[in-house]
């Protein structure tokens, strides 16, 4: 499901027109764990313009539905990352565990919350000057962020069930190394005729295939998704088609951001 984030970068791009619109690397990597006990934050918000670098807890706990009378937890699927706020434009969670969902924006370029650049770049109010933070265009905002999605009942054995599914589907290769989707191979091949949208299949591992769809927007947005395996769980992954024939970059970026923030 990319509706929350959809509607979340959407708003922040229409906020952005309107007001005014490297190597890689992390941003407080190393704040990772540390001595204070973990307490994990629970509740619900969503923001597009967050810049709070105070550090948070968040835990994801894997569960089989985020539905109460088919909900059981799978303690074996456990993430915990210690993060500054300014990461998460997400969170929905429950009292019980094991009903999470988080999101987090970052800057492909830096890794640094994709929030600093909507705050530099705003003119009025809200503007911001965060050193290190360059003043983008709209366009290269867009470009540049990554959308990371956990849930709950997310599994990377759903991952599992679409690759075998989506044999038949490979069809012409392009040079980025992902193959074009043939929908006249079956009914797993097929796409809906709404939304506008276009599906390649990536070849991830030596028995493992992931499905890249991005959707035609008239406006700018993030608008590829992927979902890829991360210690149990299946990540979604959103970002510019720009960046389509980098998508293995944009993958390994995004497990990158993830491990550096996870608490140890």
């Amino acid at each position: 499901m990319i509706g929350i984030r959809r509607g979340i970068i959407v708003a922040a791009a229409l906020a952005a027109a309107l007001a005014a619109v490297c190597a890689w690397r992390f941003a407080s990597s190393s704040l990772a764990g540390g001595a204070e006990p973990f307490n994990p934050l629970r509740g619900m918000f969503a923001t597009v313009s967050n810049t709070d670098r105070d550090l948070v807890d968040l835990e994801i706990v894997g569960s089989t539905s985020r539905i109460p009378n088919a909900h059981q937890i799978e303690p074996g699927r456990v993430l915990r990352f210690r993060l500054e706020k300014a990461y998460v434009i997400a969170l929905l969670t429950e009292r019980e565990a094991g009903y999470e969902i988080v999101e987090f924006s970052v800057d492909r370029n830096t890794g640094l919350p994709e929030s600093f650049f909507q705050a530099v770049a705003t003119k009025g109010p809200g503007s911001r000057d965060i050193p290190g933070v360059p003043v983008l265009s709209l366009s290269q905002q867009i470009e540049r962020t990554m959308l990371i999605e956990l849930r709950s009942d997310w599994p990377t054995t759903a991952l599992e069930r679409v690759s075998r599914k989506i044999i038949p589907c490979h069809g012409r290769q392009l040079e980025s190394g992902l193959f074009e989707n043939n929908p006249t191979n079956g009914d797993a091949c097929h796409l809906p005729s709404y939304p506008p949208q276009s599906r390649y299949i990536a070849p991830y591992t030596h028995d493992l295939s992931l499905i890249i769809t991005c959707h035609d927007y008239p406006l700018p947005t993030i608008d590829c998704e992927v979902q890829f395996p991360f210690h149990g769980f299946a990540v979604s992954l959103t970002f510019n088609h720009h960046q389509l024939s980098e998508w293995r970059v944009v993958v390994e970026q995004a497990i990158d951001f993830l491990n550096s923030k996870e608490y140890r």
